[in-house]
């Protein structure tokens, strides 16, 4: 491997960095050292072309753009600070970051209805996820939100059930009879249990 990145491994490893920092940074630049030997290039030559085509690399090897970030984060500290010292340029100074991609699910009314279907129909699936996967549908609420409901959020008045949810009381028999049913059960199952 390149002296020069061996170099900067022993400075990082000397600074007050988490032991998970400082393996991420020796690996990453290991990696990059194996880079550049199988390519027979040395660090005192790389180009922002070089760096360029590292990058599509691990793309190419199916790597996330978080990992990939972890590997520009190391190696732009290893290239600045061997430019401080006078070494050589530093090719990462306008290598930007990859964003984290969110991806969106659309969904039709009939793969909701389906999914509806199935969460009302199949039993195999505990009474609690039923539940909750039904809240979040009928509802469009978050999972998190749902799980934070308490049995005082459930009320039970004249044979129906509301649930207070954002300080809005809603009955369950209006969303879904189904819904409201196994509701039904799960108060019978959390009173038993308490």
């Amino acid at each position: 491997m390149d002296q020069l990145i061996e170099k900067f491994i022993k400075y990082f490893e000397s600074k007050e960095r988490s032991q998970e920092t400082k393996n991420a940074y020796k690996i990453n630049l290991e990696h990059f050292g194996k880079y550049l030997e199988d390519n027979r290039l040395s660090i005192l030559n790389v180009t922002k072309e070089h760096i360029a085509t590292y990058i599509s690399w691990l793309q190419e090897k199916v790597f996330k753009n978080s990992s990939i970030n972890q590997r520009i984060t190391a190696l732009r500290n290893l290239f600045s600070y061997h430019e401080k010292r006078g070494k050589i340029a530093n090719p990462l100074i306008y290598t930007s970051y990859f964003k984290k991609v969110k991806t969106k699910v659309d969904l039709t009314i009939y793969d909701v209805k389906k999914i509806i279907s199935f969460l009302e129909s199949d039993a195999t699936f505990n009474l609690t996820t039923r539940l909750i996967s039904l809240f979040m549908i009928y509802f469009e609420l978050k999972g998190s939100l749902i799980c934070k409901l308490q049995l005082s959020d459930i009320v039970e008045e004249n044979d129906s059930i509301f649930v207070i949810i954002q300080n809005k009381k809603i009955e369950l028999a209006k969303q879904s009879p189904i819904l409201s049913n196994l509701f039904k059960t799960y108060l019978v199952y959390r009173r038993e249990i308490q």
